[in-house]
């Protein structure tokens, strides 16, 4: 069985802007593993390691990873973002970039029959 290595990018606050598995990541410069496991949520950490999408309905990061954690963000941190942008355009494009990769991975799953139980 292969082990696969979760990595994410976290931005200056700790906020968490990119997850990602070593199954699909072939530079690991910028990333930061946190896990590593057999399982598809492993495998596929970009859309099965957290319960809930990296960003809100209003595109506000949701996660920040402390102290080896990676933690929920209260409402009152997500307010404070959206009042003032966190994130450089680079930043958002690479942001952009693992979303649509997540995307990808997300239909590749889907046709394949993949499920988060796996």
């Amino acid at each position: 069985m292969e082990t696969f290595t979760v990595w994410i990018k976290t931005d200056g606050a700790g906020c968490i802007t990119a997850i990602n598995s070593s199954a699909f990541l072939t530079a690991f410069e910028g990333w930061q593993q946190i896990d590593e496991g057999y399982s598809a949520k492993h495998q596929h950490a970009q859309v099965l390691y957290l319960p809930l999408p990296l960003r809100d309905e209003e595109g506000c990061l949701r996660y920040r990873y402390a102290e080896g954690q990676i933690l929920e963000r209260t409402a009152e941190e997500m307010a404070a973002d959206k009042q003032t942008p966190s994130e450089t355009p680079g930043e958002a494009a690479g942001d952009i970039e693992s979303r649509l990769t997540s995307i990808e991975q997300q239909l590749e799953m889907l046709l394949e029959g993949v499920t988060a139980d796996e």
